[in-house]
């Protein structure tokens, strides 16, 4: 028997994934976003995946690009979210794309 979570657990353990699923929800709304986070941690695969920190929680996306990126936060301890996209919108960038650290890179060096 798995164990209830406490209702605010992901806004706690998981802040920057708890954005990402918030900038979901203005995007999708909120029927579609929970469906698809209900779905994910059922255990049901391309609905809801999400790691931030060491932490991972829905199902993975059987697309391996999706993924690619997931592995890159979760090695980084970043956050990232991948969630099914409705039918009738086109495919949103942030979809896959992990929170990295910002990283300022030196100026490049003057040619002469």
């Amino acid at each position: 028997m798995t164990q209830q979570k406490k209702a605010g657990w992901l806004r706690e353990q998981m802040p920057r994934v708890a954005a990402l699923v918030d900038e979901h929800r203005a995007l999708y709304g909120d029927q579609h976003v929970d469906a698809c986070v209900r779905a994910g941690m059922r255990g049901e695969p391309n609905q809801f995946y999400a790691v931030e920190g060491g932490q991972v929680i829905g199902t993975v996306f059987t697309a391996q690009a999706n993924m690619v990126h997931v592995g890159m936060a979760f090695a980084l301890g970043a956050a990232a979210l991948v969630m099914r996209v409705p039918p009738g919108h086109l495919h949103d960038p942030r979809e896959v794309v992990p929170e990295l650290p910002r990283v300022r890179l030196p100026a490049p060096a003057a040619r002469h």
